[in-house]
């Protein structure tokens, strides 16, 4: 998860740095967020971060509740969620779907 913290963090400053350097950028208008591929990779950046921390906080451990166990998993899958339909907005906007 760290390695995929670092790949996000990556990407996200490239991808603004290309978005700086393109006028019309395409940052300029990050909402409404469903929208725009960027700010969805964001939120799910974000989104990872949290999940990151809880599992730090529980020092690399799943929740000993299985409802917290599901809920973790619930959030995990809707963070991948939008980071699919993030990755697929971008292929949109690139022309390659």
């Amino acid at each position: 998860m760290i390695l995929g913290m670092v790949s996000a963090l990556c990407a996200i400053v490239t991808g603004l740095i290309a978005d700086y350097s393109s006028k019309p950028g395409l940052m300029d208008e990050p909402f409404p967020v469903h929208t725009n591929h960027g700010s969805l990779q964001i939120l799910a950046s974000c989104v990872f971060v949290a999940l990151l921390f809880w599992r730090g906080r529980l020092q690399g451990t799943l929740p000993k509740k299985p409802k917290m166990v599901l809920l973790y998993f619930s959030i995990t899958g809707i963070a991948v969620t939008i980071l699919f339909y993030g990755s697929h907005l971008g292929a949109v906007f690139a022309g390659r779907y």
